[in-house]
């Protein structure tokens, strides 16, 4: 835990590959997750709109957290990762970028490593 999915649109200069370390090296310095635990994944959009338009790009990220978390933590992490795609578009403008921070519930949450 946690799962980061990064969605974007394909008319961004977004390298992926660095966003994705740069995001979750953001999770580490959060202090709420072991390294091993953070799962970071991309999707590039080839078809969308955004405000009617294919023209103005967007980045959205979703994070999944197990539940239990305080609001004020979920903001802040919401906070730093919109910070850190922000800083990784450098001068792009006309992009909207969003963050949705979801729980899962934890007692039905599997995971198993081999």
């Amino acid at each position: 835990m946690p799962h980061l999915i990064v969605e974007y649109s394909n008319n961004l200069n977004l390298p992926a590959q660095p966003l994705l370390h740069t995001l979750h090296g953001v999770l580490l310095a959060s202090g709420q997750f072991e390294e091993d635990h953070i799962k970071v994944r991309a999707r590039r959009y080839d078809d969308y709109l955004t405000g009617g338009s294919a023209a103005e790009g967007f980045v959205h990220l979703t994070l999944f957290l197990l539940d239990g978390r305080s609001e004020a933590v979920k903001h802040a992490l919401g906070q730093a990762l919109c910070d850190a795609v922000r800083q990784a578009l450098g001068n792009e403008t006309g992009i909207q970028i969003t963050v949705d921070t979801r729980d899962m519930v934890r007692t039905t949450y599997a995971k198993i490593k081999i």
